[in-house]
Formats: C-alpha cells, structure tokens, sequence
C-alpha cells in the first residue's frame, strides 16, 4: 500500500510540474498563423494615426505606404521598411510549410483578412530574450500576386519587472501584423 501512495504521490507532484513549466515558458510569438481558413483582422486600434510614409518608387514602378517608423517599443521592426513586390501569375496558397520569398522556412495558411484572401506565412525563432518574426503576406491583384514581407522583434515581457511588463504584454497583444500588411498592400499603387 505504502508502494502505491508513494507512486501516487509522485506522478501527482509530476502532473503539477508539468503544469506549472508549461504556464511559465508559454510565450509563444503573437500573430501566429493557425490553419483556419476565414480569421477576421483584428482591431486597428490607432493605426491611423501613425506616421506613414510614401516608400520610393520601386523598379517595378510600385509605391506603397508604410509606417515609420513603427510606433510600438515592444514590436520593433527587424527588417524595415517592408519589402512589396508584384509577381505576374495567379494567386495560390498551399497552406503548411514552405520555403517563403526570402528563402527561409515559413508555415502557410489561407486566411480571409477585410473581406480578401491572404496566404500568410511566419518563422519564428528565438536569441537573447526576444523572438524575432518574419511575416509574408500575398494576396490577388489582378493578373499579379502582390506581396509584402517583413521581420520584427518581441522582447519576452517576463524580462521586465511591473509595471512595464504590463504595458509589454498589452502592446503586443493589441499589436496586428494582419491588419498592418492588409493596409500597406491596400496602399500599393503602379507608377
């Protein structure tokens, strides 16, 4: 009896550990692609109001507008100002894993973003206390696929003591890339 307390007693505290490890390292990136197929954008919030600038005409002959520089100190961009290119064809997505426009291993989904389909893909790792993201985002523009990639950084709110740690959880809750490139890609005009 005394075998099977002490057994019982062990896959318990097991159990909690288990738990417990599971609560404190789950910061997972935010934005994160899921498999569904229609995900409503989350809200702008005050998106609006920020500088956005009219990027150079490119040697496609596109302009687009973008933030700068992005107003957040707990989503900065990495790779800024974003990269859009128009690639003739059709527009597919083949949601799963894949080798994105940059190269680097990305996982797919179709998703439905302001009434439009995008087939947006992310990596993610991790170094030195931040998480460091690439999005790219492709959508349907006609007779070309329009596209728009870039990276950002999301330090671990944990890092910091409150009430900041607050403020850096809520900022990078709050935060969307979806709506970020619905908008830049809505602003991409040919010259």
């Amino acid at each position: 009896m005394k075998k099977i307390n002490a057994f019982l007693f062990g896959f318990i505290v097991l159990g909690v550990v288990i738990l417990l490890v599971q609560y404190f390292l789950k910061e997972e990136p935010k934005n994160e692609v899921s498999e569904t197929a229609a995900v409503p954008t989350a809200p702008r919030n005050d998106m609006e109001s920020w500088n956005w600038v009219l990027s150079p005409v490119s040697p496609q002959g596109t302009q687009f507008k973008y933030p700068e520089p992005l107003p957040t100190k707990y989503v900065v961009a990495q790779e800024w100002p974003p990269k859009v290119t128009l690639v003739a064809g059709d527009f597919v997505c083949e949601p799963g894993s894949a080798i994105g426009a940059d190269g680097e291993m990305k996982r797919f989904a179709l998703r439905t973003l302001d009434g439009g389909d995008y087939c947006v893909g992310f990596s993610a790792e991790g170094a030195a206390g931040s998480t460091y993201t690439s999005y790219e985002y492709s959508t349907d523009q006609g007779d070309f696929v329009a596209r728009v990639s870039f990276t950002l950084r999301t330090p671990q709110c944990m890092n910091y003591d409150d009430p900041e740690r607050t403020v850096c959880k809520t900022e990078q809750a709050l935060f969307t890339t979806d709506a970020l490139a619905v908008d830049i890609l809505s602003s991409l005009t040919m010259r």
